[in-house]
């Protein structure tokens, strides 16, 4: 599954991506962490890491 950066609107982009999972990580907030496991075909289980504080604005 190839993603591009999708949820930089939420502050994060992605770091690596295959078909098994996908990786991000926070764009002002380095240390903020989200990954994306696939389980089955059309379902996926997210993690989110939020280590420092997070706040997006919505434009």
């Amino acid at each position: 599954m190839k993603n591009n950066n999708y949820l930089a609107s939420w502050d994060f982009e992605v770091v690596d991506d295959n078909d098994d999972f996908i990786e991000y990580q926070g764009i002002s907030h380095p240390k903020n962490k989200m990954k994306s496991y696939k389980l089955f075909p059309g379902l996926m289980l997210m993690h989110i890491d939020l280590r420092e504080k997070y706040q997006v604005q919505a434009y």
